[in-house]
């Protein structure tokens, strides 16, 4: 049904009404939280979170009408299925604009667990072409803030660079797709040589536990959950690159043998990690409680070829999720079994580790950081408050305490303590 103009001057005065209504509530609600929650006061600047000002990248994805019937195939039967399974057939060609260049790529919806692909905002793997560079990267994802729990990991990953660690690049830009905002994204980097050498080593191998079993299949084998560590094969990343170049081949028997090594517990852990490094990365995600980068399923490594030693990637920490310690890195964690409790009966390496725990207690954190990471941090962390207020109201009534409250430099405080 066609409306007549005197129809659509009523409707759209209507939209205008209840926006302005939404808006005006969304605000108010902000004004209540912020005089009578104590806690919010102590961190909480309502003027600075309405005024903030948006100084985000703005990222431009130009996807088909097809292609993204395609993704929308992919993503409902995700939601069928509740996990998303993909492989190389899922990619689609697509164009990026970022400060008025454009760059040829392809992309695929990405998350194995629905926050990346049940709401508004979908997750994408994205892989540029031409040999181009986007902020150094040429290959990252694009993804909701909140599916690595908004800013925590932005300063968790910066602190595990400080720490002469490696972690993946984070940041945060605006997205627009096929001409609709979209709102703030992460922008995540995904394993590369730009990775490896934006890190200051030498172009290397990487690998990972194959996670098949963790996420599905040990249910339907005789291998019990809290010893599938032991069972998981190797998983090499890039490995058509890899057996291009022999050097990288060899290194690449290298680095398999030395995690197989940790499975078997055939060698001592201070042969294949080295002590400071790995006792500096455990005590730098205790301090931010970012667990979950320690998982079969999250962690990588990466082959030193110098040290002939294997090194561990920060990527998807969830960091911040709480204060308390989840688990004693000694004897637990997901599953009982796993690499850090072997990393950690090496003396060279628990000693390591305590020492850097001890260090890290009496460190100002905050004053660790440049300028820039801390004025960004807010910037986004005001941002995100503002755009979930008012474009997610569910969400915001539901987690309005979460998201205020949410300074990520309180709970390594606690942790401190």
């Amino acid at each position: 049904m066609r409306l007549n103009k005197k129809q659509r001057t009523i409707s759209y005065k209507k939209r205008k009404l209840h926006w302005g209504i939404y808006v005006s509530s969304s605000f108010a609600s902000l004004m209540i939280i912020g005089f009578f929650s104590n806690k919010v006061t102590k961190d909480f600047d309502l003027l600075q979170i309405i005024f903030q000002r948006n100084d985000l990248e703005t990222i431009n994805l130009n996807i088909k009408f097809k292609d993204l019937q395609k993704i929308e195939k992919k993503r409902d039967e995700a939601i069928k299925f509740k996990r998303l399974v993909s492989d190389q057939s899922d990619f689609v060609n697509a164009t990026i604009t970022l400060n008025g260049q454009n760059y040829r790529c392809k992309l695929r919806l990405k998350g194995d667990l629905q926050d990346h692909w049940s709401g508004d905002k979908l997750s994408f793997r994205i892989e540029l072409k031409d040999g181009k560079l986007i902020n150094g990267m040429s290959r990252f994802s694009l993804q909701d803030p909140s599916t690595r729990n908004e800013t925590s990991e932005y300063l968790f990953l910066n602190h595990l660079s400080l720490n002469d660690c490696l972690a993946l690049k984070y940041d945060f830009v605006n997205v627009n797709i096929n001409g609709k905002q979209k709102g703030i994204f992460a922008i995540e980097e995904h394993f590369s040589k730009e990775f490896i050498e934006s890190n200051k080593r030498r172009d290397g191998v990487i690998i990972k536990f194959d996670d098949t079993l963790v996420w599905h299949n040990y249910k339907s084998t005789n291998i019990n959950r809290d010893s599938v560590f032991r069972s998981l094969p190797v998983k090499v990343r890039g490995l058509k690159k890899i057996e291009e170049q022999p050097s990288l081949l060899k290194q690449k028997d290298n680095a398999v043998n030395l995690l197989r090594s940790i499975q078997e517990n055939s060698l001592p852990a201070s042969l294949v990690f080295d002590p400071p490094l790995i006792g500096r990365f455990l005590a730098t995600v205790r301090l931010w409680c970012a667990e979950h980068c320690l998982e079969l399923d999250d962690i990588n490594f990466y082959f030193n070829s110098i040290t002939s030693k294997l090194e561990p990637i920060g990527f998807d920490g969830l960091a911040g999720r709480t204060p308390k310690t989840p688990y004693c890195y000694f004897t637990g964690g997901q599953p009982k079994e796993n690499w850090v409790n072997y990393a950690l009966k090496d003396n060279r390496i628990a000693e390591e580790y305590i020492k850097y725990l001890y260090k890290f207690s009496s460190l100002d954190i905050k004053n660790l950081f440049n300028k820039d990471i801390i004025a960004k941090e807010r910037m986004v962390r005001n941002l995100r408050i503002k755009e979930i207020a008012l474009n997610y109201p569910k969400v915001f009534i539901r987690s309005f305490h979460l998201l205020i409250n949410q300074n990520p430099w309180e709970n390594p405080i606690k942790i401190q303590k």
